[in-house]
């Protein structure tokens, strides 16, 4: 269906059993999703299947087939995507002789995550490093987009898996080129990555622009509205809706304006304290939006305020490890918990037109009509909502009709200073 901004092509939807049997239920598919986070490791779908036939006792189902697709937006690449099937769920009886279930598949590497561990000494490595041996030797894949991290580290993994190791090691990494720590480990569907949200939204600008227009409002203006056509259905936002605007209570509690670190040297018997404060250190920082913005500065927070007034926001008691075994604390436990805070206060879940080239990880931009009488004529923007936002998270769904992208949309900033 090119001729739709919802248009898709499916190629083939392939089960495959471990003996080499195959079975292609594309026409059994009443609608699937796919799903990748900034905060997953790695991604999943599911698939809601009409079945006459009783495949899952006649071809059969049993939990150790591979499920292989692929799918695209018109004119685009293919999407090529092989999970592995590890549940049927929902599983209901319609008519006599035709059954609903849904079929929930992840990427294989989940599986061998869940089956080995690492115990492992890392003596005087990069973090970046280390994250690649795990994924490489433990995982059996590789990263498309690796950023490298300063500081030589003295890690022993205890027998953790290699998902949580990971993990653990993203939250105390630090970049080369960036000042702050938080980085993440997620997998699209073009494979995996490990680097800092810095690194995603230092661009010059977004991959696409995205606007909310009405369908009563198609008149040309200073905000972008345009008369409808194919090319501004593809970056028309379906709907949207604001999940997170701001949580003052929850970004004192949770360290994001203030924290205190006690740290310790148990082998020198001393002790000193590290207090972070959110406003002061804001500029060392790249945020979704540019740091200097029309006012003056993009931070959630205003000069009045009186959220940095005390340290103890988040407290932290920490070592900070032997000679030749530094863990570097000061420079990533309070800048992390700042900024992973920063991320969750502003929030938009939209819906978009099938969009086959979306990935977690992209910076995009939207245009957000601010809910109010109309101007002169011309309705007017959400100044503070507008603009630039990182995908955190992305789930395609296909079903017999369309293809619909939702995001969920995040910003550590505003458009316009408060």
């Amino acid at each position: 269906m090119p001729n739709h901004a919802t248009g898709f092509e499916i190629r083939d939807i392939v089960l495959e059993t471990i003996s080499g049997a195959e079975i292609d239920i594309h026409l059994l598919i009443d609608e699937f999703n796919v799903y990748e986070s900034l905060f997953n490791a790695t991604i999943s779908a599911d698939f809601v299947i009409d079945d006459a036939n009783n495949v899952i006792k006649n071809f059969p189902i049993t939990g150790h087939e591979y499920l292989r697709f692929s799918f695209k937006t018109p004119g685009q690449n293919w999407v090529k995507c092989r999970l592995r099937v590890y549940k049927i769920g929902q599983r209901q009886l319609e008519r006599e002789r035709r059954q609903i279930f849904i079929l929930y598949c992840i990427d294989n590497t989940d599986f061998i995550n869940a089956q080995v561990r690492v115990s492992k000494a890392y003596k005087q490595k990069l973090i970046s490093d280390i994250a690649n041996d795990i994924q490489t030797t433990y995982l059996q894949s590789s990263f498309i987009n690796i950023e490298t991290t300063k500081n030589l580290h003295h890690i022993i993994t205890p027998y953790w898996t290699p998902s949580k190791t990971i993990s653990f090691l993203a939250s105390r990494a630090n970049s080369v080129k960036y000042q702050g720590s938080n980085y993440v480990y997620f997998e699209t569907v073009d494979g995996f990555s490990f680097c800092s949200i810095e690194s995603l939204v230092d661009k010059q600008s977004p991959i696409k622009n995205y606007i909310h227009q009405p369908a009563n409002v198609r008149k040309d203006n200073p905000v972008g509205y345009k008369p409808r056509t194919l090319d501004t259905d593809y970056v028309a936002l379906q709907s949207f809706e604001i999940k997170n605007n701001f949580d003052t209570m929850e970004n004192c509690m949770y360290g994001m304006y203030t924290s205190r670190l006690l740290w310790h040297d148990i082998q020198n018997k001393q002790f000193g304290i590290n207090d972070f404060d959110y406003p002061s250190s804001y500029s060392n920082y790249k945020h979704v939006e540019a740091n200097t913005v029309q006012g003056g500065s993009s931070y959630l927070w205003t000069p009045k305020s009186d959220y940095n007034q005390q340290p103890y926001g988040e407290l932290k008691v920490y070592p900070i490890g032997l000679p030749g075994q530094q863990n570097y604390v000061i420079q990533w436990m309070q800048q992390r918990i700042s900024q992973m805070q920063q991320i969750q206060n502003i929030r938009i879940l939209a819906t978009i037109p099938g969009d086959s080239t979306r990935r977690s990880g992209d910076l995009v931009s939207i245009t957000l009509p601010s809910p109010e009488a109309p101007i002169n004529d011309q309705q007017p923007i959400d100044s503070y909502l507008t603009n630039r936002y990182l995908v955190t998270g992305v789930r395609h769904v296909l079903n017999r009709k369309q293809f619909v992208t939702h995001l969920e949309l995040t910003k550590d900033s505003i458009f316009k200073s408060y």
